[in-house]
């Protein structure tokens, strides 16, 4: 009769409760640590799945952050033309009912020349220390703050400065120049606000719709009142008028330039929830990826210890194998 060695037998099984041992010590770093792995090779195949993940979700994350930024200005922007808006639309308004009375006319004057000032202090906004309305030249404050004095100055060099239509036509002219007033650079390139999306909200001082509010309200505010002998009633009620009309193109093209700056808002917001959801998806695929799932873990666990206990009997069991045994 044969009997064979039990030294291979017991090198297999060692061999094995090593590999065992070894096999529990990892899912109990796993399930210490919450991951499956300390480092991208240690996944394995998904390695790959889990970068391309994390590179997706930096990249929204990055986007999410630029956005919070481009929502911010466009707000303030949108802030900025509704109070244009306002202040023009009353105004005109006023313009429109003037009665030739020299009380109406002055009051609709000063009224004409609080406006105008608005209109300016909102077109110097600035988010961040970047203002908004002056193109590429983000550092500048886009109008002149001086505009005033300046035309001040080149009606007083008028041939007859109390002529209400010498006047007019000057601010006209003055306004038709727009580096008379402008102190902005070119519009901006438009700016990625998702992969393949872009908006482009440049609106500058040097818009029509603000260029010809600022020459209404300019030519209402400095227009000299009748006197009988350099400006009649009849002219300057033509000025009123004409000006009034101005003033009704203004606020025409500051609502367009606020409906095209409200389709902006709207744009970034939908992206940014959008953002939200993908961000939330590609998370749960890399926790699912990198997590411990701490039911599968304990399974394996269960398992795992159970073959090892068994490996354990069975070593035992040819441990106590000898050939005095056997010839007895």
């Amino acid at each position: 009769m044969e009997v064979r060695s039990t030294l291979a037998m017991n090198t297999l099984l060692s061999s094995r409760m090593t590999a065992t041992q070894g096999q529990i010590q990892r899912i109990e770093q796993q399930v210490a640590s919450g991951k499956k792995a300390d480092t991208f090779a240690q996944l394995g195949t998904e390695a790959g799945i889990d970068i391309a993940l994390h590179n997706e979700a930096n990249s929204i994350a990055t986007y999410q952050v630029n956005n919070k930024i481009i929502a911010g200005r466009l707000s303030a922007m949108d802030q900025s033309m509704i109070a244009i808006h306002d202040v023009t639309e009353s105004v005109k308004s006023d313009a429109y009912a003037l009665m030739p009375s020299d009380a109406q006319r002055g009051a609709l004057i000063d009224k004409a020349t609080a406006a105008f000032n608005t209109v300016v202090n909102a077109l110097q906004v600035s988010v961040g220390g970047r203002s908004l309305f002056s193109g590429e030249k983000t550092d500048t404050l886009p109008v002149d703050p001086d505009v005033m004095t300046t035309l001040k100055a080149n009606i007083a060099l008028l041939p007859n400065p109390l002529d209400a239509t010498a006047v007019e036509a000057e601010i006209s002219n003055f306004f038709s120049t727009t580096g008379n007033f402008y102190q902005g650079g070119s519009l901006t390139t438009a700016t990625a606000i998702d992969q393949n999306l872009s908006i482009d909200y440049n609106i500058v001082a040097s818009d029509p719709a603000f260029r010809t509010t600022l020459q209404g309200l300019a030519t209402i505010a400095l227009a000299p009142k009748p006197d009988g002998t350099n400006t009649t009633d009849a002219q300057y009620a033509t000025v009123v008028a004409n000006t009034a009309s101005l003033l009704s193109a203004g606020v025409g093209g500051v609502n367009a330039l606020i409906s095209s700056n409200g389709n902006n808002q709207a744009l970034v917001e939908t992206t940014n929830t959008q953002h939200e959801a993908t961000l939330t998806l590609v998370g749960t695929q890399i926790n699912t990826l990198e997590e411990t799932d701490m039911t599968t873990a304990a399974t394996q666990l269960a398992l795992l210890r159970t073959q090892l206990e068994a490996t354990y009997a069975m070593t035992s069991q040819i441990n106590e194998l000898s050939l005095v045994n056997y010839l007895k």
